[in-house]
């Protein structure tokens, strides 16, 4: 009797937890759904503060991100994810995704490229598996800051072994192969553009659901002319 009375006992502080971080992620959802973002992110965040374990914080974590995002917060999102970098409680491939969106928000909002392509390096140290989408992410981002920088060469430098990695899924084969017929484009090399145009579009049927390839046909009958 004495042992079932301890069980209980140990067992108060853990149900505490799971109704009241249950009861707040049930809150912001329903705040979420009436489009009240303020007060979403305002369940979200005290939810956040009573995870008790890596995984319970990541769930919600992409719900905060989006938020904040609505909310036009850029500066708190930017704090939010540089606090969550420092928990050592996350897995690499949760530590790369708070890397990619912290160098996300610099890409867009802020652009500030310099410092987005500083957190993608940190971003490629961190091993995660190939075919997670995480590690896709990093390489599109770092091609888009050096298209918009107009560096075609690191662009292709970096991206071109991608598409034909087995891992990766074919959708995130098709972005990678577009982005490079459009650096070729930009560098005057039609024909390699088309033979990326080509290999996209190839990717892009692969694709084992409804798809938007137009993109990659349009290249083809450009360049093919």
């Amino acid at each position: 009797m004495k042992r079932k009375i301890l069980l209980f006992l140990c067992l108060l502080p853990f149900c505490a937890f799971s109704e009241n971080y249950a009861s707040l992620t049930a809150e912001g959802a329903k705040a979420y759904k009436a489009q009240n973002f303020a007060a979403a992110l305002e369940k979200y965040t005290a939810a956040h503060k009573l995870a008790n374990s890596a995984a319970s914080k990541f769930r919600i974590i992409p719900v905060q991100i989006t938020l904040y995002m609505r909310l036009k917060k850029t500066a708190e999102l930017e704090k939010f994810l540089e606090q969550e970098r420092q928990d050592d409680s996350y897995s690499n491939t949760q530590k790369r995704y708070l890397l990619n969106w912290s160098a996300k928000i610099h890409v867009w909002p802020k652009r500030d490229m310099r410092y987005a392509m500083v957190l993608l390096t940190m971003a490629r140290l961190i091993p995660v598996s190939k075919a997670d989408n995480t590690y896709f992410e990093t390489f599109f981002l770092m091609g888009e800051i050096f298209r918009r920088n107009k560096q075609y060469d690191y662009l292709i430098y970096y991206l071109a072994p991608l598409p034909g990695l087995k891992e990766f899924h074919p959708s995130n084969s098709y972005k990678i192969s577009m982005m490079l017929a459009q650096a070729y484009r930009s560098k005057g090399d039609r024909k390699q553009a088309l033979q990326w145009a080509q290999k996209a579009l190839a990717f892009g049927k692969k694709v084992p659901y409804k798809y938007n390839y137009s993109e990659a046909q349009r290249y083809i009958k450009e360049l093919s002319r």
